[in-house]
């Protein structure tokens, strides 16, 4: 399942605070070519939902319902093994270090 979260375009105002941190580091030809999209990664722990967004030699990875997880790949295949393997580090390393702070709901795990 894909879901495209829409191009950086000039003069959009976009509410994403990385938005502002692109518009300092990139022209805007190359603003206008990033594109990020929404992917379910399928873990043991669950089902996790990543945003992929392109740069210039492959993907940055970032979790939506994981604070702390970002990771990277060389092409999207490889993105998306690093984003399961990074969730799967996380939600371990977490439950280790504080079990309190890992709930399972609905069959999922999560770190609060």
């Amino acid at each position: 399942m894909v879901a495209s979260a829409g191009l950086f375009r000039k003069g959009n105002q976009s509410s994403d605070p990385a938005f502002s941190v692109l518009r300092e580091s990139y022209p805007d030809n190359i603003l206008m070519a990033i594109k990020k999209e929404n992917h379910i990664i399928k873990t043991r722990f669950g089902s996790h939902v990543c945003v992929f967004e392109k740069d210039t030699k492959g993907y940055v990875v970032v979790a939506k319902d994981i604070k702390g997880v970002v990771t990277w790949g060389k092409n999207l295949t490889h993105a998306k093994a690093m984003a399961k393997e990074a969730l799967e580090l996380m939600i371990e390393t977490t439950a280790i270090e504080s079990p309190l702070s890992v709930a399972v709901k609905n069959n999922k795990y999560q770190v609060a």
